[in-house]
């Protein structure tokens, strides 16, 4: 099914994944995040019929099965879009501009918090480099460490 949204986008959904991803109550547990059926545990059936709306649009499926998708949610399962989310964009730099955006902190601060070890990975990823410092130099302390 092809699925048009508002800025001109058009993104192409296949029946199977459309009914794999249905996030009603039967389909799908909220608090845990999780599917409560099986991908083979789904019966195979194709799209009876679609409403679109502005924000979401509504599909019956052949066995009256219900699914209501925001469009929102669409957008962001959009092989495209979810790669070009997630691919590296590591930053050229060379001596001197780079030195006050590498991350620069002490190991406690990395170990106990999660911001900082958000930045060390950041840093790791956009850099290549990071530095991490107050490591004791005793071999037992950096194993532990």
């Amino acid at each position: 099914m092809e699925v048009k949204f508002a800025d001109g986008k058009s993104i192409t959904f296949e029946d199977c994944w459309l009914r794999d991803h249905c996030r009603c109550s039967s389909c799908y547990h909220a608090a845990t995040f999780q599917r409560a059926k099986h991908i083979l545990d789904i019966p195979e059936v194709f799209i009876f019929e679609v409403q679109f709306e502005k924000t979401h649009i509504l599909i019956t499926w052949e066995d009256d099965h219900r699914s209501v998708f925001q469009a929102d949610f669409l957008i962001e399962c959009d092989f495209n879009t979810w790669t070009e989310n997630r691919r590296l964009k590591p930053v050229l730099w060379s001596g001197n501009t780079v030195a006050e955006k590498v991350a620069r902190l002490d190991i406690d601060k990395f170990l106990n918090s999660v911001d900082g070890a958000k930045s060390v990975f950041k840093s790791l990823l956009d850099y290549g480099i990071a530095f991490i410092e107050g490591v004791s130099i005793k071999n037992i302390t950096t194993c532990n460490s």
